[in-house]
């Protein structure tokens, strides 16, 4: 788990893969005194192959956060989005079922919501699919952090990030336990 605080420091797991930061140490590190954020990266499920990209927990939620390299215009349909030419209505059916997951792991104690990555269009401008905020990482992490500051410490959110790491393995965990 990393604890990303405003003190300038960003802890390991900031870049999951090259290329694709959460960016959260980064805007933290812009804003001293702000609360810590934790931050779970690459989780699995347990008994599920599926798995869970970023979980970051705020003052005000839980957000699971799944990214695409999906490229082109962001257009909001009343049941969907589109990327470029793409229908993303499976990611976003497949992020919905992580956020119903982890959901039922906190057991309804703190809002839980989505958020999606658009990896690949770094200037593209934040837009909303219902409360689910899609845009560049970025500007997601930017509305993140906006929230988490607006919002009063919620103490149960931060029992509620170490009871999720410990119910979440991480990948590589997993990967020497399955072997």
């Amino acid at each position: 788990m990393e604890s990303v605080a405003g003190n300038g420091e960003v802890g390991p797991g900031e870049c999951d893969e090259p290329g694709q930061a959460t960016g959260l140490g980064d805007v933290a590190a812009q804003r001293p005194g702000i609360n810590p954020i934790e931050v779970l990266h690459d989780r699995l499920i347990p008994g599920s192959s599926c798995g869970l990209e970023h979980v970051v927990v705020a003052n005000h939620a839980v957000i699971v956060i799944r990214s695409t390299p999906k490229k082109g215009r962001v257009r909001i349909a009343k049941d969907t989005v589109f990327v470029g030419g793409s229908n993303l209505q499976v990611i976003l059916a497949g992020l919905d079922a992580r956020i119903d997951t982890v959901r039922h792991m906190v057991g309804g104690e703190s809002p839980v919501f989505g958020a999606l990555f658009l990896s690949r269009q770094p200037k593209a401008k934040l837009k909303h699919f219902g409360s689910m905020p899609i845009g560049p990482s970025s500007a997601v992490v930017e509305h993140i952090i906006e929230a988490h500051c607006a919002a009063e410490i919620n103490p149960d959110l931060r029992s509620i990030a170490y009871e999720l790491s410990g119910i979440f393995l991480g990948s590589n965990v997993f990967g020497e336990n399955a072997a």
